[in-house]
């Protein structure tokens, strides 16, 4: 998927949210605030440092790419990253929520390493349909707090090079909502055409897909 796309979507879904705040009570009341604890998160400091920087991994070299083991995670379970790097080097990894936060973007829940980083093995390629599925080695396990508050988390990954990618997850917390965000996942992965070398990648449509026709 190309993650520049999709951070500039859900940078605008943030964008769209800033209005709606500004609309909102400067400093909500304390009953308000305690029946919704997003009012509550999203009145922590926040950081822009989710932003990726001039060097985003790509795939053709692969510098440094990563995938969770789910979607979306409940609080209290655990998820775990698979990650690569190219040469091997050590990394580190900060795990952001998306939200306001005062217009900074995120706020910074998790910050780990150096660690010792691995190429992992390439992703085969099904002849037939074109499907690559990768079974990489895997390369950290985290388990969800029970304070991190429902949203969008990305995981900046970050190698001793300065190459940086995203692995994106959801958090839930399985309580009953008035309102419910329904994330397109399916949608970028009909748009996922890794490895984008320009050979090999293939997502379910031609424009950006390598090689033969997908079988769908």
């Amino acid at each position: 998927m190309k993650l520049d796309i999709l951070r500039r979507k859900i940078a605008v879904a943030v964008l769209m949210l800033g209005p709606l705040a500004a609309l909102a009570p400067v400093a909500p009341t304390p009953a308000a605030a305690a029946g919704n604890p997003i009012v509550t998160e999203n009145q922590q400091p926040g950081s822009d440092a989710w932003l990726i920087g001039p060097q985003q991994g790509d795939d053709g070299t692969g510098q440094i790419k990563g995938y969770a083991s789910a979607t979306s995670v409940l609080q209290n379970q655990s998820l775990t990253l698979y990650v690569t790097v190219n040469p091997v080097q050590t990394y580190t990894i900060d795990v952001y929520r998306i939200g306001w936060y005062n217009g900074a973007g995120s706020r910074l829940r998790l910050h780990d390493g150096p660690l010792q980083g691995t190429q992992q093995s390439p992703c085969p390629v099904d002849a037939t349909t074109g499907l690559i599925a990768c079974g990489w080695s895997p390369s950290y396990t985290l388990t969800i707090p029970s304070d991190w508050t429902t949203g969008i988390y990305m995981a900046l990954l970050t190698n001793a090079a300065g190459y940086q990618n995203y692995i994106i997850f959801v958090v839930r917390d399985g309580r009953p909502a008035a309102f419910r965000y329904q994330q397109s996942v399916s949608t970028y992965e009909a748009y996922n055409n890794y490895p984008n070398d320009g050979a090999t990648g293939k997502s379910l449509y031609s424009f950006n897909s390598s090689g033969g026709q997908s079988v769908i």
